[in-house]
């Protein structure tokens, strides 16, 4: 909303008073509620009005849950501040005492060790696990020691990081190159663990530095005491006590580290009050339930404290912050249509010989300036003044310049009265009044308005819903004596108007009249159409076939790749994992669904997809990953997750039974054989699915599958030769094939220059062959390159029959729709008619879905 003058905006305690009038509204809403249900009663019951309307006090007016009117509030930001600093030092101080209480006890049962050994034995450990390292385990355990202090400092210019910087000086562990390096430009480390895998080294120790652990931890020691002692002085939301804070919390964690036996859970609980336990983690709570806990699970524990530390202190120190407060008013969806002051619009001359307009020009309401151009405020006063319908100038006022504006009751206007349109939900038209200052004029991008103006103008395909009013408030933070005091800089308002589509119900619904069989492939989906009155016909052919390239598939075979040749850097890891690659398939899972959605839409046919999908050239686990969702989509799993999304995406649907027809199907038992073949009716959910097994290998033009014969030949184990005639031929039991190799008589050069592939033209060389041999000559004539080397197909997209009397044997075709065309006559052989029903079935799904 704009066109209000920030001078005067509302401040912190208008928008409270505002809070306070809504609250008022609640409680008179549900009056009249009561009222118009004791109305409504009596109506039914033919009762007296007057004998059923009861008027007494109302006791519970003050405890009205927020159900009706106005609803919303302003979070309370000061109150926000002064309870997250007194949360900070409520937490450092049962902090400390659940720290005191672990060690006093500790101590009492003489179970530490100290620290210097401690990380020694730690390193030791490490390093027999590796089978090399870089340095002595001593040596190890005081880099650990100087990389913790050296990470609370490291790119840091406060005091304390300075005093860190200084010691490391004093006590030349570094040298300056490589000390200005760590520090300042935050580059390489000190550390580096046995089983890291980082190329790079850590820094070298000082050659004439010859400090033992056990002296490194007592000057770590003493330069913590000393900075200890200037605590007091440190500002709480400064970044002194930010690093002290990082080095206290390494100091106590190494001293819980030498704890040699499991704590009690009678010693080893939190001190916070009962509030903080909602937040902790599952894993820390269910530590409480154990009668011990081991160090280690404490230190997990233990670190809470700093969570709950820095979450408080990020809301202190912050400079600004912005807060978002929500009015809705239940019914209040009216916008006011108000014509523009300062803006002229000139008729186009088509407009003066239109039909449509001659009423509109001949009905004297338009008010023209000298140049004749039309006025847009008088015109619409004039409009307004005109008794009868409105909607007979819909023409003028679409074209008339105009502002939608949203009318807001509590803010205070004086001046002149201007003539609107006031727009409820229907649409419906109604003149109004308002004074200027009480409109908020909407700004914002053109289709915006335009759907404004369709609600207006076309209310019988969208309508306006309740508005809600929001409010974001600047806020901003000020350091005052020990507290933060917060204050409200700007306000930005905003109106929610939404808006309900109304579609119309088909008046013939759409019946599943074809099969939809899907090839996925590494570049896009290939697809084949079969009509079902081909149902158990293992020979039909499809209605349709073709292919559909996705080219966000590409993009992610190409980023895998990409990723693959990549040099790896050193990972910080801010997150469980990297994201990037599971936006992109969830992008590609959106673009697969969308195409096979639209292809059943367009042939009115159920998908039938592919179990399981292998076999993939390249990006195999990635494309695997988005092949799985997309059946996730279609396909009834037992599995609740993954049933649960298809659900989603059918608006709830679960399965549709087609009438008349039925399958054959074979439930798996527990061990993964094959049980009893059943035949119940046919139900898609809306997908079903077939093993792809051999739909890529098997011609489907003459329906054979040569690695048939090689299976069997295999099988038998004879290790035979196999005898190749001149013309490359060789006899089977299902018939003659023939091979070939490529034919590089012409030279390299000649198909390099028309850049294109050398064809396999030439019969392979006469002779004896080893079924291996013939094996691998076959998968080579079977799936081959496109001719073009500028083709955007993969290297195995052409299919060619290796059978001598096959019509694919020289022409071939796209192998991807070779598959699609296996798949749906697998599909359609397992189906049969039931005598019991007539065909053609009677399954619906509506358009609405299929757009959707």
């Amino acid at each position: 909303m704009a066109g209000i003058d920030i001078s005067s905006s509302p401040n912190e305690q208008d928008i409270k008073e505002f809070y306070a009038f809504s609250d008022v509204l609640n409680r008179l809403g549900s009056i009249r509620n009561q009222i118009e249900n004791a109305v409504q009663t009596a109506k039914k019951d033919k009762i007296d009005l007057e004998s059923a309307i009861e008027w007494k006090e109302w006791k519970k007016l003050k405890k009205l849950p927020k159900l009706n009117g106005l609803g919303g509030g302003v979070p309370k930001q000061q109150e926000l501040l002064d309870k997250a600093l007194e949360s900070v030092k409520q937490i450092r101080h049962y902090q400390r005492i659940d720290f005191e209480r672990v060690i006093q006890w500790a101590v009492n049962e003489h179970c530490l060790e100290t620290v210097p050994k401690f990380l020694v034995d730690a390193e030791k450990k490490k390093i027999n696990k590796e089978s090399s390292t870089d340095f002595a385990a001593k040596e190890n355990a005081v880099r650990f020691l100087l990389e913790g202090i050296g990470a609370a400092a490291r790119g840091k210019t406060d005091s304390v990081s300075k005093a860190a910087y200084n010691w490391f000086v004093v006590n030349n562990f570094l040298a300056k190159k490589d000390l200005n390096r760590y520090f300042i430009n935050c580059q390489g480390c000190i550390y580096k663990p046995p089983y890291s895998k980082r190329r790079s080294l850590a820094f070298a120790l000082r050659s004439d530095n010859k400090d033992t652990i056990e002296v490194v931890w007592e000057k770590f020691e003493t330069f913590y005491k000393e900075i200890s002692k200037e605590i007091e002085k440190f500002n709480i939301f400064s970044q002194e006590f930010q690093t002290f804070l990082h080095l206290e919390n390494l100091r106590m964690k190494l001293l819980l580290r030498r704890i040699q036996k499991p704590i009690p859970a009678e010693i080893a609980f939190f001190s916070l009050p009962q509030e903080y336990y909602d937040s902790l983690p599952p894993n820390v709570a269910f530590l409480a339930l154990n009668q011990e806990i081991t160090p280690s699970e404490y230190i997990t524990q233990f670190n809470l404290y700093s969570s709950f530390l820095n979450g408080n202190l990020i809301l202190l120190r912050r400079s600004r912050s912005y807060l978002r407060a929500k009015f809705s008013w239940v019914g209040n969806s009216k916008l006011i249509y108000a014509a523009k002051e300062a803006r002229l619009w000139k008729i186009p001359n088509a407009y003066w010989k239109s039909d449509e307009w001659k009423m509109i020009l001949d009905s004297n309401v338009l008010v023209f300036d000298k140049a004749g151009n039309v006025l847009p405020a008088p015109t619409l006063k004039k409009v307004c003044e005109r008794e009868g319908d409105l909607r007979l100038f819909y023409p003028l006022l679409r074209q008339l310049p105009h502002d939608w504006c949203y009318r807001n009751p509590f803010v205070k206007s004086v001046g002149r009265e201007k003539n609107v349109i006031e727009v409820n939900k229907e649409g419906e038209p109604k003149v109004a009044s308002a004074l200027p200052g009480s409109l908020f004029r909407l700004i914002g991008p053109a289709p915006f308005k335009s759907l404004l103006d369709d609600c207006f103008f076309n209310p019988l395909d969208k309508d306006l819903r309740e508005c809600m009013l929001i409010v974001d408030q600047e806020i901003s933070q000020k350091v005052e004596a020990q507290k933060v005091e917060a204050s409200l800089e700007s306000c930005t308002y905003s109106i929610a108007v939404p808006i309900r589509y109304h579609l119309e119900e088909p008046k013939v619904s759409n019946q599943f009249e074809n099969v939809l069989a899907i090839d996925q492939g590494e570049a896009g989906l290939a697809y084949a159409v079969f009509s079902l009155k081909s149902i158990g016909e293992a020979e039909t052919k499809p209605i349709a076939v073709g292919t559909i390239r996705i080219p966000s598939i590409r993009r992610l075979i190409h980023s895998v790749s990409t990723y693959r040749k990549k040099k790896q850097r050193l990972q910080n890891f801010k997150q469980n994992y990297d994201s990037t690659a599971f936006i992109m398939r969830e992008n590609v899972t959106g673009d697969v669904c969308a195409k096979i959605v639209g292809l059943m839409k367009e042939f009115n046919a159920f998908p039938v997809l592919e179990y399981d999908v292998k076999n993939l050239e390249s990006g195999s686990r990635q494309l695997s990953a988005v092949y799985k969702a997309v059946n996730s989509h279609f396909l009834y799993f037992k599995e609740p997750g993954r049933d649960a999304l298809r659900k989603q995406l059918w608006y709830g649907g679960d399965s549709w039974t087609i009438d008349g027809i039925e399958i054959v199907t074979r439930e798996r038992k527990e061990d993964g054989k094959e049980g009893v073949e059943k035949i119940v009716p046919l139900k898609v959910f809306p997908g079903r699915s077939v093993s792809a097994r051999f739909t890529s290998k098997t011609c489907s033009c003459c329906g054979r599958n040569v690695f048939d014969w090689l299976f069997t030949e295999k099988k038998a184990k004879t290790n035979k030769k196999f005898n190749v005639n001149s013309k490359g031929e060789l006899t089977t039991a299902d018939g003659v094939i023939q091979l070939f190799e490529a034919d590089r008589s012409k030279g390299p050069k000649f198909y390099a220059r028309r850049k294109e592939r050398t064809p396999l033209t030439k019969p392979i060389a006469k002779g004896s062959y080893s079924l291996e041999e013939i094996e691998r000559r076959v998968r080579t004539n079977l799936r081959r390159a496109p001719k073009s080397k500028q083709s955007r197909d993969t290297s195995q997209s052409q299919y060619f029959c290796v059978y001598k009397d096959c019509a694919l044997h020289f022409s071939g075709m796209q192998a991807d729709e070779n598959a699609a065309i296996n798949i749906g006559r697998r599909f359609l052989t397992a189906l049969r008619k039931n005598r019991r029903s007539d065909f053609p079935s009677n399954v619906k799904i509506s358009d609405r879905l299929l757009d959707n």
